[in-house]
């Protein structure tokens, strides 16, 4: 579905806490260093989200700005998007995992240049070849789809993602640590 994007559209973020529940010591300050990298992005980034899962208490102690996912029965990286998404006015929501990631300071420029030549709901990172869904920017039109997604079950990120017509943009590598 083609949707428009203004020319400087007004971005929010989340960063995706729930990822690392083998390392869970290692997942705040993994959070608290992507909030930083966000921080020094080109294009400007509003509020950042913290979409935290099953570890919302622990978040809340630091006093971060957390979001409980709408869809608990579907926990994921769509149901935290969906969360984001749904309490922003932000005309996209970028997503970042809480990884060992050194994002690049154009991530959000290079996502939504291409959402504005596309036309397309969803532009998503391919590092080296390999498509990571978990780091995208979704524009907000798409939030009708992303809870029809989940609460049909159809399945995660990536399906309904490719399901939307996303697009693939080369982010060079190098920046996963």
């Amino acid at each position: 579905m083609a949707v428009s994007v203004p020319w400087r559209a007004e971005l929010d973020a989340v960063i995706l806490c729930d990822l690392l529940d083998e390392d869970l010591e290692a997942e705040v300050p993994l959070a608290l260093q992507t909030r930083a990298l966000l921080a020094v992005q080109n294009w400007r980034i509003g509020e950042v989200y913290f979409s935290t899962g099953r570890h919302q208490a622990r978040f809340d102690a630091l006093g971060l700005p957390t979001l409980a996912d709408n869809f608990p029965e579907s926990p994921g990286a769509l149901a935290g998007i969906e969360a984001a998404l749904s309490t922003s006015d932000a005309d996209c929501m970028l997503a970042v995992p809480s990884a060992r990631y050194l994002l690049p300071n154009t991530l959000g420029s290079q996502l939504a240049k291409a959402l504005q030549r596309s036309g397309a709901a969803v532009a998503y990172a391919v590092v080296d070849g390999h498509a990571e869904f978990s780091i995208c920017l979704i524009a907000r039109h798409s939030l009708p789809s992303i809870r029809h997604w989940l609460r049909s079950g159809s399945g995660g990120l990536a399906q309904w993602a490719q399901q939307e017509g996303a697009v693939g943009v080369a982010i060079p590598g190098g920046w996963l640590c």
